[in-house]
């Protein structure tokens, strides 16, 4: 019996592998720069307009001020809930004090 040959071949994927490598690379890079040109300028306050100073600007102003009047005297009412509350707080500490203390003595 003769020896028989090895009629296998050994396949290379390097050149495979670093083609789609490259592309994928190439993929991302075009995504981030398509995102970048698209993406909305933000302007800085210098390049604002200037407000409009019309009597309909006013007018649409008005009830923003009337919102923040309101949420003013909410903020004062919960200013005064606490410090009502902590007005409270020695009180309620000597409270807890005792009913420990008195816990303790009853054990």
């Amino acid at each position: 019996m003769g020896k028989r040959r090895d009629t296998s071949l050994e396949i290379n994927f390097d050149g495979l592998t670093d083609t789609i490598t490259n592309l994928v690379g190439s993929l991302i890079l075009l995504v981030v720069l398509v995102i970048a040109a698209t993406r909305p300028k933000v302007r800085g306050l210098a390049e604002l307009p200037a407000p409009d100073k019309s009597v309909g600007a006013e007018r649409a102003i008005d009830p923003l001020l009337e919102e923040l009047s309101r949420m003013r005297t909410q903020i004062e009412g919960v200013d005064g809930e606490i410090q009502r509350m902590e007005a409270r707080v020695p009180e309620l500490a000597g409270e807890i004090r005792q009913l420990r203390a008195d816990g303790e003595a009853s054990e």
